[in-house]
């Protein structure tokens, strides 16, 4: 999900076929934090991300981050964001292409 708020902010500068929507292990969450990092790096956002503490999936830590998000959108595009088809981006991935897609994600 951060994968695609930074996309929605930054559209195109993440690498959505490689997001594992289907991550259900913590190695497999540190690979997507890996893949939220490269795009914040390559969109210049300075935010270190606690990848130990997010992959733990504890409720506050992770509400931080999205307060953070909010925040960092609303700075960056105060009138608001483009309209943004998290479905359709999401569908760039080919393993969502075959139908590799939890239920919560299946919808925008």
């Amino acid at each position: 999900v951060y994968c695609q708020l930074v996309d929605a902010i930054y559209p195109g500068n993440v690498q959505m076929s490689k997001v594992n929507w289907m991550a259900k292990s913590e190695y497999e969450y540190i690979h997507n934090y890996k893949v939220l990092q490269a795009a914040m790096d390559k969109c210049r956002i300075q935010r270190h991300i606690d990848v130990q503490l997010l992959v733990k999936g504890k409720y506050q830590d992770n509400f931080e981050l999205l307060q953070w998000f909010k925040g960092f959108a609303e700075r960056i595009s105060p009138d608001g964001l483009d309209p943004y088809d998290a479905v359709a981006r999401r569908a760039t991935n080919p393993k969502v292409r075959a139908g590799e897609l939890p239920p919560w994600a299946s919808r925008g």
